[in-house]
């Protein structure tokens, strides 16, 4: 006899049932037993009970399979509800790290606020310190004051040393140092005509006599500054008799200020002029009277009492040295 057989479960294969029962159980009553269960009173015991205890859980038995409950585990835990004092601290918390936070990017948006211009202000340097967009280009160079001996091809070459450069580079005080080292050029102005240009503005040397200088002349200003050497006297211009040297230096200074101080209608009678020492100038005109004029004084004075002389018959010589007695020969 199989084990299914004695314990009373019917033959599935054949259907047939087990001719040995077991004795049923008295069930408990309702109000004691567990609802919808049949409770086994535990004074009796049936041999079925024996032999379920000895199966493994889990082991299928005569096609049905026996896996004892898993005890209940522990429920879910409830959150420890925080205190008043841990609800303020994580409060202050909170307050610190969002101040923090606050404070980072205002320190950020105040770099910011000074580094975007300065970069900006930077690219737009670099662009105007190196860049050839903003260079000085020669059509863009005005020039003012040419004229008399100053020659436009000598001031070209002077400017041409400054075309190609970025103007913000160019120093006007150099450009007017090499204009004026120009003999001809008594000043010169420089001034950026922005985005490429340059306005040059120049003042020429007024040649008040000439000098011989082996074969040719040297045409001096009325500070003894040589301006321009010719070949020829111009017309006009007083031809002064005493040599460029260092020892006539103030001699042949004292008769350019006489030169230039002359009044137009005299200057331009004047066939040369020279003078021994600063205080004996004297000139002849063109007609061959000769005036002795002294020194630089009186310029005005003298050049009335020659002229009133002038008039005067058989004139051949007018000493203005004391403008207030002059003497006629």
């Amino acid at each position: 006899m199989s084990l299914a057989t004695w314990l009373g479960f019917g033959s599935r294969g054949t259907g047939a049932s087990v001719g040995r029962s077991v004795p049923s159980l008295p069930a408990q009553s309702r109000a004691g037993g567990v609802p919808g269960r049949t409770a086994y009173s535990p004074k009796l015991r049936a041999p079925s009970d024996l032999a379920l205890q000895a199966i493994p859980s889990g082991r299928v038995f005569a096609g049905r399979s026996f896996t004892p409950s898993a005890s209940p585990g522990p429920g879910p835990v409830a959150k420890p509800v925080p205190s008043p004092a841990e609800e303020a601290a994580q409060r202050t918390a909170a307050v610190f790290k969002a101040r923090r936070r606050a404070a980072r990017w205002s320190a950020f948006t105040r770099v910011m606020k000074w580094l975007v211009p300065a970069l900006v202000v930077a690219s737009l340097a670099a662009m105007l310190w190196f860049s050839p967009v903003f260079a000085v280009r020669a059509g863009d160079i005005e020039v003012l004051g040419l004229g008399g001996w100053i020659q436009r091809p000598d001031v070209s070459k002077v400017l041409a040393k400054d075309v190609g450069v970025p103007l913000i580079r160019l120093s006007p005080g150099n450009t007017e140092r090499r204009l004026m080292a120009l003999s001809a050029v008594k000043s010169a102005s420089v001034s950026r005509a922005w985005p490429t240009g340059l306005v040059v503005e120049l003042e020429p040397r007024v040649a008040a006599a000439a000098v011989q200088d082996g074969e040719g002349f040297v045409l001096l200003d009325a500070e003894a500054n040589p301006v321009v050497r010719v070949d020829a006297a111009p017309e006009g211009l007083p031809v002064i008799a005493v040599p460029l040297t260092d020892g006539n230096k103030r001699t042949v200074e004292a008769v350019l200020r006489v030169a230039s101080a002359m009044p137009s209608w005299l200057s331009g009678q004047v066939a040369t002029i020279g003078a021994e020492t600063e205080d004996t100038v004297a000139f002849t005109l063109a007609n061959g009277v000769q005036v002795i004029w002294g020194d630089s004084s009186s310029v005005a004075l003298k050049a009335a009492a020659v002229e009133v002389l002038l008039n005067q018959p058989d004139v051949h010589s007018i000493d203005v040295t004391a403008p207030d007695f002059p003497v006629v020969r």
